[in-house]
């Protein structure tokens, strides 16, 4: 059949289809219409077997009356026919979809239709289950629900001790936590310097906002381990704050006695990484009164120190130094290697002014080795006499006073805007100017160059 034919089955043009006995055989539109179908419902019961559609995609009106003279009990069985997907189907049993979906695989409930569709940017697996079907789960998701509930009302009061055991182990670490909090405070009110910056950034790490002189010691891994202690303490916000806030002001005057790491190497001599894990030190700051006590009478360690350092800066420069003559011995091998014009005019036969006018630009009067090998090994035609050669060198300076002579016509005209946007006179402007982009003409303007302010 046809699209013409198709259609007009759909519509009900009946006049040249005869049934088995005679009878004009019915469209869909005429069908449904004595039955009082939608398009979809006449279109769902061909598919569940209720109506027989033929090859012609036409009706037995003999079919459709007894259909419609019994048309409850036909709606009752159309009806169980429906399809639902699966959110359809969760709102008709009254659960949700993931219980639906948990119900679907323990039944092993097979789904009547699948399709794909795009949504959200992917392809979707779309199934359909029968209304009877649908309505035959009712009894399986109802004990779902009650064999869950069940199981929640079992496990609650052990949940429930769970949970107890927990806070009181939450509590009891809090308690031990804010003992050693407690403790690292009070080593802040002995002279600790550094000691107090760590208590104070520690404090400072777990708020929306801390000071900004703080911010360079929040990485410290010692400020990190403090901070998982505060943390552990449970404290809010606002008593974090207010233990911040009764150090601040001490911990801000003690930042300014800390010395940096530049500082500790100037006056040290060694990496600052030598005093860590010897003297107490934050994110590489120390104290300046720790620094002077051990400058005034040096440890072991730090002469050490001192003494591999001056070592490897020796070794440094020695290999700095061996470095730099290495390069000068490459540099004067590869200049010695280099062929002077009047090696590569003899080579090629040609007059030396002639092979000096061809030698590639950048080039420091001398020619490059693999460059002429490449050149002997395929020669470019202008290589091939003495007139070819001469004609190729007034090409190279036809070429070069054309773009001579475009640039002076570009730089002319950049020198007449200049004049024009700036309003100077034209010998005023510079022959050396700048192409005056929109950009650099609205810098000129508010900060005017000195060749524009005579």
């Amino acid at each position: 059949m046809n699209e013409g034919q198709r259609h007009a089955a759909d519509e009900g043009d009946d006049s040249p289809h005869q049934g088995n006995r005679g009878a004009v055989r019915w469209g869909r539109d005429r069908a449904r219409a004595a039955l009082g179908l939608a398009v979809w419902e006449i279109e769902l019961a061909v598919t569940a077997g209720l109506l027989e559609r033929g090859a012609d995609r036409r009706f037995d009106p003999d079919e459709v009356t007894r259909t419609a003279a019994d048309l409850d009990a036909f709606r009752a069985r159309l009806a169980r026919e429906h399809r639902f997907n699966a959110s359809q189907a969760a709102r008709r049993l009254g659960v949700s979809a993931a219980r639906f979906a948990r119900v679907v695989a323990q039944t092993g409930l097979a789904p009547v239709a699948e399709e794909q569709v795009g949504k959200y940017g992917r392809v979707l697996t779309v199934r359909y289950y029968r209304a009877v079907d649908v309505d035959g789960l009712a009894a399986y998701a109802t004990a779902d629900q009650v064999l869950r509930e069940a199981v929640t009302a079992v496990g609650r009061p052990a949940a429930a001790r769970k949970a107890a055991v927990t806070r009181a182990r939450n509590k009891e670490r809090a308690e031990q936590a804010r003992h050693e909090l407690q403790a690292v405070r009070k080593q802040t009110t002995q002279g600790a310097a550094v000691a107090l910056v760590r208590y104070a950034a520690a404090l400072a790490a777990g708020l929306p906002r801390g000071p900004g002189f703080l911010k360079k010691f929040v990485t410290d891994e010692a400020v990190g381990v403090l901070a998982a202690v505060v943390e552990e303490c449970r404290m809010r916000a606002e008593e974090r704050s207010a233990l911040l806030d009764e150090v601040l002001p001490l911990a801000h005057k003690v930042c300014a006695e800390l010395t940096g790491p530049a500082e500790i190497e100037r006056r040290s001599g060694v990496d600052p990484a030598v005093f860590a894990g010897r003297t107490d030190m934050i994110g590489g700051y120390m104290a300046r009164a720790e620094l002077e006590k051990v400058l005034a009478a040096p440890p072991q360690w730090l002469a050490q120190a001192r003494a591999a350092a001056v070592a490897a800066e020796a070794e440094a420069a020695a290999h700095r130094a061996r470095t730099a003559e290495e390069r000068a011995v490459l540099a004067a091998a590869r200049e010695a290697a280099r062929l002077t014009n009047e090696t590569v005019a003899e080579l090629f036969g040609l007059p030396v002014d002639v092979v000096a006018a061809l030698r590639p630009r950048g080039s420091t009067g001398l020619w490059n080795p693999q460059h002429v090998a490449a050149l002997r090994a395929a020669p470019p035609p202008w290589l091939r006499s003495e007139e070819a050669a001469r004609a190729e060198v007034a090409l190279r300076e036809s070429r070069a006073a054309r773009a001579q002579q475009a640039l002076a016509d570009r730089r002319a005209g950049w020198r007449r805007t200049w004049a024009e946007q700036l309003g100077v006179p034209l010998e005023r402007v510079p022959e050396n100017c700048r192409r005056p982009t929109a950009k650099a003409v609205r810098a000129a303007r508010a900060n005017p160059p000195g060749w524009a302010r005579l």
